[in-house]
């Protein structure tokens, strides 16, 4: 029987049991609270706003707060899906089961990587939708849809890096430190991006600090460039398509290498 990439089922599978987490459920029901007192506010501002001629500044202003809140919370909920996704399965020896299926691990891994990458990523747009249309009912927005649908690509590309990273980082640490190492390799990503930005290339004077910073710019998923790349298309400014062309090949190329990386540490494993 010839062995597919992907498990339909498993991918709906990990959907399933991942939406249920209740890490999840709090920060949807945290960022719709926060989405309807952003609604609330327009509200009520709506008449000074629109005395003080400010309504295009506040417009704008309240697209990129709500967006760049649930980009926030949309961070953190990708983190806690991949590691759980694999993790949970090895904990409680659900995987010694799904091995026994016409199933190569490899094929489990992309379809839970899938899976997760999916719900994470419907996370981001459910919400976001939900309080832009709020916020269009309220009439303060002129709404960039193009701009909208340029923030969803980025944000999918830097789900997909997290997602990976959260997954080779559960493989062999329990899910606290697998939460707290993809924290850190998501924020010191944006570290060494601003960092390199701001300072160049300089191979002197090499420390911990410096190896670690190239290290995680140069040979992983640009994570926090990509962030970066979000935050300034919610924001509406000026993109350099050279610099986000680059990342984008850079980031895609990394991203199937530390997968084949994953595949590797997962194939050794012994359950």
């Amino acid at each position: 029987m010839q062995l597919q990439l992907m498990n339909k089922n498993l991918i709906l599978n990990t959907i399933q049991k991942e939406y249920r987490n209740k890490g999840i459920i709090t920060l949807f029901i945290f960022t719709i609270m926060f989405i309807l007192a952003g609604y609330g506010l327009a509200l009520a501002a709506k008449e000074f706003v629109i005395e003080s001629n400010l309504d295009s500044f506040i417009s704008n202003t309240s697209q990129g707060i709500i967006l760049n809140f649930v980009a926030f919370a949309t961070n953190i909920v990708t983190i806690i899906i991949s590691i759980s996704s694999v993790k949970s399965d090895l904990q409680s020896g659900l995987i010694n089961q799904l091995l026994t299926l016409p199933l190569s691990r490899f094929s489990y891994l992309i379809s839970r990587i899938f899976g997760s990458w999916l719900l994470s990523l419907s996370f981001y747009i459910v919400s976001s939708v939900f309080g832009i249309l709020l916020l269009l009912m309220s009439g303060n927005v002129n709404f960039d849809f193009l701009s909208y649908l340029l923030s969803i690509v980025f944000m999918a590309l830097q789900i997909l890096g997290m997602t990976v990273m959260g997954i080779v980082f559960s493989l062999y640490i329990n899910k606290i430190g697998s939460f707290l190492f993809t924290m850190f390799f998501f924020v010191f990503s944006k570290v060494a991006y601003h960092s390199i930005t701001y300072e160049g290339l300089s191979f002197d004077n090499f420390g911990i600090f410096k190896v670690l910073k190239y290290f995680v710019h140069f040979l992983t998923p640009r994570v926090g460039e990509l962030a970066h790349v979000s935050t300034m298309v919610i924001d509406g400014s000026e993109l350099p398509l050279k610099e986000i062309s680059f990342t984008t090949i850079h980031f895609l190329c990394l991203t199937v290498v530390w997968i084949f990386i994953s595949k590797l540490i997962f194939e050794k494993r012994e359950f």
